[in-house]
């Protein structure tokens, strides 16, 4: 009986994209790590962008065989000027694909010849050559303040440098305001860490800015020396303390530093050099000085007022003595003066008495003569006067009796002084009397009205 055969299911394989194998790739060399390798090449294509990033590719053995470099903020890095077809030795950060091809971040760029003829050499000298080259070890340096209110701590928290320093503030001034920039002292992030921390620590605005680590090996110390940790504690506005290792150890920070400190606890001492009870005894000392010495300026300051009070009772009491004799001398002279003139003046008044008298009795006299003559004649012409009047009236009354209207019974019309005969002597608007033989009738004319075919007889 045959054995009947089974079908063999084909195999499906997936279909990745590019961007896969890409990304696999990526991951291969992420997980590879290139950081910390030390790459010797060629330099070609290099080239600075405005944002101050270098980029340049490294080439090997054949032109076809290169790398793609790129070391950001290159000014600030450790970066030698270096031309195209240079042997250098490159100093990887890590690696990355951008764009389809294997791109490494680099940290230096060191020609290979001057590396291999310093292979043997400190790296803190050439630390501080380059230093010294950037005008960073000449620089002026900026004064401590001499009270500290505000102090910014750089170094890594819980260690043997960190509690020192804390502990060295709680006996000298516990009051005092303290900011902890925790960062890295030592291995490859160190040198980053200690930038990234000074940073943030001028961000604070303190008066100082302590950088400390406790003692070590050389190689343990060896951030110290690298120069974008240097040219960072020369970036600050304020002053900057080095506090690294111990006395005998001496970094390119210490170089550069505003002030150096043998220990990180001689930096404490240094910023606050009177402890908090010396400062209380100095200020009680000052206190009972300045007691004292206002006790005894007050003192004086009453001896002298009490002397200007007895000074001024003195001058007083003089100048009203003074006053006094010279208000009965002026009162004198004003009585016997007022006197005099009150005599002269009484005297001439009795003499203007005497000649006014005499005036008055010669124009008395002149007046009682005038007046009798004055008398006499008025007398003798009102006497003439009055007898023309009555001959007048005698003549009158007699023309009256026999001739006047009134005494018939009638009027008689006047006008002021004028007998009024006819319409014609008169006008309209004149006042005119009408006098009859028991009395008087003053009228206005109102209306004339005359009749033309009489005439008036002559």
């Amino acid at each position: 009986m045959a054995t009947p055969q089974r079908e063999t299911a084909p195999v499906v394989r997936p279909v990745i994209t590019v961007n896969d194998i890409l990304a696999r790739l990526a991951s291969h060399v992420t997980a590879f790590g290139c950081a910390g390798l030390t790459v010797r090449g060629r330099i070609a294509s290099r080239k600075y962008w405005r944002s101050q990033h270098l980029y340049f590719d490294l080439v090997g053995s054949t032109d076809d065989i290169r790398v793609s470099c790129a070391i950001f903020n290159a000014i600030e890095a450790e970066v030698v000027e270096v031309s195209d077809g240079t042997q250098v030795l490159v100093q990887f950060e890590r690696a990355s694909f951008r764009k389809g091809r294997l791109q490494v971040m680099a940290r230096s760029v060191v020609p290979a010849v001057e590396a291999e003829g310093a292979g043997t050499e400190d790296p803190r000298h050439l630390a501080v050559a380059k230093l010294s080259q950037m005008g960073l070890l000449d620089r002026p340096k900026r004064a401590v303040p001499e009270v500290v209110q505000h102090m910014c701590l750089v170094t890594s928290v819980g260690s043997a440098a960190y509690h020192d320093m804390m502990r060295s503030v709680a006996e000298r001034w516990p009051g005092m305001r303290i900011t902890i920039v925790d960062t890295l002292v030592q291995g490859t992030l160190a040198s980053a860490s200690i930038v990234a921390a000074m940073r943030l620590a001028r961000a604070q605005s303190p008066d100082v800015i302590v950088c400390a680590r406790g003692g070590g090996s050389a190689c343990d110390l060896a951030v110290f020396d690298t120069v974008p940790v240097a040219r960072e504690m020369c970036g600050s506005w304020c002053a900057v303390v080095s506090a690294i290792g111990h006395e005998t150890d001496t970094t390119a920070c210490d170089l550069v530093a505003d002030v150096r400190a043998k220990t990180p606890t001689a930096a404490i001492e240094l910023l606050i050099p009177v402890t908090r009870e010396e400062r209380i005894a100095t200020l009680r000392s000052e206190r009972c000085t300045l007691e004292s010495t206002v006790c005894h300026r007050l003192r004086l300051m009453q001896e002298e007022i009490r002397w200007c009070v007895q000074f001024a009772q003195n001058s007083m009491r003089v100048l009203l003595v003074h006053l006094e004799a010279t208000f009965h001398q002026t009162t004198a002279f004003l009585r016997d003066h007022v006197c005099n003139h009150l005599k002269k003046t009484e005297r001439g008044l009795k003499t203007h008495c005497a000649r006014l008298h005499t005036l008055v009795s010669t124009v008395l006299t002149l007046g009682e003569n005038t007046t009798s003559a004055a008398s006499r004649e008025l007398q003798h012409s009102a006497e003439g006067f009055l007898n023309g009047e009555a001959s007048q009236l005698e003549c009158l009354q007699r023309a009256l009796v026999h001739g006047c209207p009134v005494a018939r019974g009638g009027a008689m019309v006047t006008s002021g002084k004028r007998r009024i005969s006819a319409a014609a002597d008169v006008n309209v608007g004149d006042q005119i009397c009408i006098t009859y033989a028991d009395g008087t009738i003053v009228a206005s004319i109102a209306e004339c009205r005359r009749h033309a075919s009489r005439m008036r007889k002559t």
